[in-house]
């Protein structure tokens, strides 16, 4: 809504003997909507923009004006200041404000403004006018009434989810919740069907219809197989004929037939196996008891009858050649009694063994015979009827040998007699002057003994003595006495005046075997340390650094034509001895710059650069920018750090002030107006349409120099 209030001023004036008129029109515009209406509608928000202007009419004769505006309305909020700068109609602000509604659903709100406008002639202040005005935006339209709303709930009639209830305006549109779900059923949609419009509080129910289910039998083996069924959700199937099956009775079918079906189900026929009755004849044995057994297994293995002087070996038929399928009968099959005779030499030569009949007598065998033992006889003694399986086991008596020791000059040890296969009796060690006893060669514990044996005492120097040279350090340690193999005790750390005591050379971790003398290791206390600047300035000072401390940087120093490579060695390493530090430079070599009336070859051999040539080695690679930013044209080539097999560069395109990286693998040569280059096999040129360029050499070239 739109609302345009206009303020009219004339102002006269007289200056000399002249009278002029200062005529203008201004206004106020005030925009409003209504942006929303409260819970109870009783009030709603008005949004207000607030606009000034100065219409192009009117006089203004000799004079000009400057001032402001200000706005005001019955809410504070609506009060704004403005400068007027032009005629354009310009937005003062924007407000928002909360009108009540009264019992005829009218509300109204009040707005004023004034102008202030400084007039002046010529330059010549002659006054301020101030006109004002007011306004009341009323007949704001009132609310309208509040719609009727009707409400939708879903059944989902034995399904799942619950939905929840939807709420529309009447005629409003309702749409589905989603598709329940119900174990065994497919879900139809709802009733009534969605979407729809409304115009009553309305139900809407979800529609079922129930699956169907295949039954599919297995009959195990028997037949025939009942046909599968289809089955409603719920329902049970029809039992079918009981099917047959060799060797067993019909038991039921798994699940049960009167399982209500809810899912495609398989019905599994179950079977009682038939008996049959397993009879054993012992063929003059020992009495064996018949065996009820299940159609399709094996009988249980009975207890072997007996016979004297017979050996079972077998039923016939064979005890485990089928399963039972009908009654059967088992004969006991033997064998006359004959027993294994087994004689065990215990490491002798070996002897066969016999097989004697039962009760009847073995052959006695040759004495047998075994390396360091005697023999002596069988055990049990032969000799007897043989009435079960019997092993003779050969006695031995082993030979005694001699083992006797030298003692190496620690006096005499006795001999012992020990029995071949048995080891000796270490004697009590020997005592010899000087000398500790490491024990005997060969070693007694492990060896057998097998003939005549000697064994050799071993020696070694008992205790060694270990000296301390302090190198004029106090206090000087006492000698030490040190068995064999052992280390010698940590003496008190000498001091010395200047210096740092380091340890001591061997280490004291050494094992002694022999006599030892252990010196001591010195470090000076401070040292002084030196820069060799090489030609550059300024020079460093000598710096006198505690041990284990580092320098103080110096100034870097600067030398023409190089650049500063750093300390070596490193001023980052603790000092530990008078150190100089030289300094390293770094070959800067200056830029070339090379015109196009003048043919040159770059070439780095020996770092000069002249007019004619430059020699360059195969050994080195220099790195090169093309600046071409001096250049006028608007296309180029550009050079890239690619060789051939050739060894000379590849060509790539080049804009305008690029710089390029090169890696000179031979030489290059430039003449005026072109730079020829072999970017395949054979010779290519690329046109170069700039006044200059130039190649600038990035990396330092080591050419032997200490630098």
């Amino acid at each position: 809504m739109n609302l345009k209030y206009k303020l009219d001023l004339q102002y006269f004036a007289t200056s000399g003997t002249r009278t002029f008129t200062y005529l203008t029109y201004w206004y106020i515009k005030i925009n409003w909507v209504r942006l929303n209406i409260n819970s109870a509608r009783t009030t709603s928000d008005i949004k207000v923009d607030v606009y000034w202007g100065r219409t192009a009419s009117g006089t203004n004769e000799g004079g000009s004006r400057s001032g402001t505006l200000t706005v005001h309305g019955s809410n504070s909020a609506l009060s704004y200041t403005t400068a007027l700068t032009s005629y354009q109609e310009k937005l003062i602000g924007t407000r928002t404000r909360t009108v009540a509604y009264d019992s005829n659903g009218d509300a109204s709100f009040n707005i004023s403004a004034s102008i202030q406008i400084n007039l002046t002639l010529n330059g010549t202040y002659l006054g301020t006018v101030s006109p004002s005005m007011s306004a009341t935006l009323d007949n704001v339209p009132p609310i309208p009434p509040e719609p009727t709303k009707y409400t939708a709930n879903f059944s989902s009639n034995g399904g799942s989810p619950s939905y929840s209830s939807q709420t529309v305006t009447s005629g409003g549109t309702i749409y589905s919740p989603g598709e329940p779900t119900r174990t065994g059923y497919v879900f139809n949609g709802w009733s009534p069907s969605l979407p729809r419009s409304i115009t009553a509080n309305t139900t809407f129910t979800a529609q079922w219809y129930a699956k169907s289910w295949y039954a599919y039998f297995n009959a195990d083996g028997g037949s025939p197989t009942p046909s599968t069924q289809t089955v409603p959700h719920g329902s049970t199937i029809s039992t079918p004929v009981a099917p047959v099956k060799f060797g067993y009775l019909f038991y039921s079918w798994s699940p049960s037939t009167y399982t209500q079906i809810i899912g495609n189900t398989t019905f599994t026929a179950i079977w009682t196996p038939k008996k049959y009755t397993v009879t054993f004849n012992s063929n003059g044995g020992t009495y064996v008891s018949s065996q009820q057994v299940n159609h399709n297994e094996y009988p249980t293995y009975p207890a072997n009858p007996t016979k004297v002087g017979f050996i079972f070996q077998e039923w016939s038929p064979y005890f485990y050649s089928e399963v039972i399928t009908y009654d059967k009968s088992f004969t006991a099959i033997w064998k006359e009694n004959v027993h294994v005779v087994t004689y065990n030499t215990a490491g002798g030569n070996i002897i066969p063994v016999q097989e004697v009949k039962h009760n009847e007598y073995a052959v006695n065998p040759p004495d047998p015979t075994r390396v360091g033992h005697t023999f002596n006889g069988w055990s049990p003694v032969l000799g007897g009827a043989i009435t079960a399986p019997t092993t003779y086991t050969a006695q031995w008596v082993p030979i005694d040998y001699t083992v006797s020791f030298n003692s190496d000059g620690a006096g005499y040890v006795p001999t012992q007699s020990v029995a071949y296969g048995q080891k000796a009796t270490a004697p009590t060690d020997p005592a010899k002057d000087n000398y500790i006893f490491l024990g005997w060669s060969p070693d007694i514990e492990t060896t057998t003994i097998t003939g005549n044996q000697v064994f050799k005492a071993l020696w070694t120097f008992s205790d060694f003595t270990v000296t301390f040279n302090t190198m004029g350090g106090l206090p000087e340690p006492d000698d030490q006495v040190i068995p064999y193999l052992s280390k010698a005790i940590m003496p008190i750390e000498p001091i010395k005046e200047q210096y740092v005591f380091t340890g001591w050379l061997p280490s004291l971790d050494t094992v002694v075997t022999s006599a030892i003398n252990f010196v001591a290791q010195w470090a000076d206390l401070y040292n002084t340390a030196k820069f060799n600047t090489a030609g550059g300035l300024p020079l460093a000072g000598d710096q006198i650094i505690k041990y284990g401390e580092l320098v103080t940087p110096p100034e870097i120093p600067s030398k023409t034509g190089y650049a500063f490579g750093g300390w070596e060695p490193l001023i980052t390493d603790p000092v530990v001895k008078n150190t100089t530090y030289n300094v390293r430079w770094v070959r800067i070599i200056p830029p070339i710059e090379v015109k196009f009336d003048t043919e040159i070859t770059i070439n780095l051999d020996n770092n000069k650069v002249s007019s004619s040539k430059i020699y360059k080695s195969e050994s080195y690679k220099t790195n090169i920018i093309l600046d071409f930013s001096d250049t006028e044209t608007t296309g180029m080539n550009k050079y890239a750090n690619v060789t051939d097999t050739n060894g000379e560069l590849f060509v790539y395109d080049l804009g305008i002030g690029d710089i390029v990286d090169f890696w000179l693998t031979k030489d290059i040569t430039h003449t005026a107006g072109k730079f020829e280059v072999n970017p395949m096999a054979t010779s290519a040129e690329q046109k170069a349409l700039f006044q200059t360029f130039r190649f600038e050499i990035l990396e330092a070239i080591d050419n032997g120099e200490d630098i």
